[in-house]
């Protein structure tokens, strides 16, 4: 069977489906059938389709995971899972808190809560950006943090106001919405993910067999406590040619909201550190804001990476200046694309972030706009250098330190080429630095404009290699 370069091509396969339609509903019963009056449960459909087959999702919300690793699709015959109504089959793995008891000085307990690890726990009021945050109850002294209590699985919180006015939800960090691994040619359609540790992930780590050609398309996943959205790879489970497609993926805050290096990714391209475990992943048209962390990393062994027409904003909302939109490191070839990047109401950050052996970058036709930070910030640790990289043709206006960051804090970063942009209203459009005796050599200037900017529009360290040619900078601050 060839195997084509891109999931786009699945778009094109609806008319050859051949199989059976199954439907699902959460509260079918073990005697269904897979009809729309006798549904099967989603974890039975999972395991029950064969290529060509398709599984509907009933409208409701479905709290038990989903595994889908035991059939695989064919290219001309994939396994579609779609919602009968596009929004209305919620994937929940949280269970409700309530019960409130007072104690004592604003403290309040809430009944038991079965099943319940106390590793990762999180507490969400319903309604609110932010998890609440588990401590040890001698910190219980202010709005939004808890303590959970094992094994009577009861949660203690403090509040001014009556818990019981709110509605509370909890889960662990167990609990994946679905996962699809191990399999290929599939197509995902139309359904949510929200209040779940992980809420879709594609491929794994540890199933031993590749994850190939998966679609996810006009899917949201929202209130994950560690990534909305994941794609994971390891060396002996290849995941190749996975698109994400019109996703929505926001309000991945985190259990521990207070830990700025916790991985509150909207999205996460996962892999080991072998090169090349991942290939050919795509993020395209989508929307994706609110996340304590980065909205976009790859990294960690994943190459061939596109990011395209997709809008960013409000990241790095716990991680200070060291989340960013989108994020790249230790990959070979990326593609950023045609992204419209903003800071938003909280613009903490960077708009893209290149780190860390990063090479074969294309950065091309962004609007990038009101960060905290920088623009665009390509940044060298552990003596892995960010290499062959072009940054052209971008809009990037209004960032608060510097337009375009290029940083060697060990190795060097060279080869790299920025070209045609428009810089506009950033405190520096571009600073060129090296720290503790790195290098930053071969970083070739060209055909830029640099206007309305507060200190300068190139400002280069001393032992700085670099050709600067054509560029029109604003008068009175080369």
């Amino acid at each position: 069977m060839r195997m084509k370069h891109t999931c786009l091509a699945l778009l094109s396969l609806a008319p050859l489906l051949l199989g059976a339609t199954y439907y699902v509903h959460p509260s079918a019963s073990s005697d269904g059938e897979g009809t729309s009056k006798k549904p099967w449960t989603a974890p039975h459909a999972c395991q029950s389709v064969q290529p060509g087959d398709e599984i509907v999702f009933m409208d409701g919300v479905y709290s038990d995971p989903i595994v889908c690793d035991h059939i695989s699709g064919t290219e001309e015959h994939p396994i579609t899972l779609r919602a009968e109504h596009s929004g209305k089959a919620i994937i929940s793995t949280a269970r409700s808190v309530g019960g409130w008891t007072p104690l004592e000085n604003h403290l309040w307990i809430s009944d038991s809560v079965e099943d319940l690890k106390a590793s990762g726990v999180a507490l969400w009021r319903v309604g609110d950006f932010q998890a609440h945050v588990w401590h040890d109850v001698k910190a219980l002294n202010k709005d939004g943090v808890f303590s959970y209590r094992t094994p009577k699985s009861q949660f203690v919180i403090y509040s001014k106001d009556d818990p019981s006015d709110f509605e509370w939800k909890t889960w662990d960090n167990r609990h994946t919405g679905m996962v699809i691994q191990g399999v290929d040619w599939y197509i995902l359609k139309g359904l949510v993910f929200q209040y779940n540790n992980v809420g879709l992930l594609v491929g794994c780590s540890r199933c031993g067999r590749a994850t190939q050609q998966i679609l996810i398309k006009d899917t949201t996943s929202e209130y994950a406590t560690h990534w909305a959205m994941a794609s994971t790879s390891g060396p002996n489970e290849l995941t190749r040619h996975v698109t994400f497609d019109n996703v929505t993926l926001r309000y991945a805050a985190g259990s521990s909201p207070d830990h700025k290096t916790h991985n509150e990714y909207c999205f996460k391209f996962a892999a080991s550190v072998n090169a090349a475990d991942g290939q050919f992943g795509r993020v395209i048209n989508s929307k994706i804001h609110h996340c304590n962390g980065h909205g976009i990393q790859a990294s960690n062994g994943w190459d061939q990476i596109v990011l395209e027409n997709n809008t960013c904003h409000d990241v790095s909302l716990k991680r200070s200046g060291m989340g960013a939109c989108m994020r790249c490191g230790t990959t070979a070839g990326c593609t950023i694309k045609n992204n419209t990047i903003y800071g938003g109401d909280k613009p903490q950050g960077s708009g893209i972030y290149l780190q860390d052996g990063a090479h074969d970058i294309l950065v091309e036709n962004n609007e990038i706009s009101g960060f905290d930070w920088h623009g665009i910030y390509i940044f060298s640790t552990n003596g892995k250098s960010v290499y062959n990289a072009a940054i052209r043709d971008n809009q990037i206006l209004d960032n608060r330190i510097t337009g375009i960051r290029i940083e060697a804090a060990s190795g060097k970063e060279e080869g790299i080429e920025i070209a045609s942009n428009e810089l506009m209203d950033n405190l520096n459009a571009i600073t060129l630095t090296p720290k503790r005796g790195a290098s930053v050599v071969g970083v070739r200037l060209m055909d830029n404009i640099c206007n309305d900017v507060a200190w300068q529009c190139l400002k280069a360290d001393k032992g700085i290699d670099f050709l600067s040619a054509r560029n029109s900078w604003d008068a009175g601050n080369e």
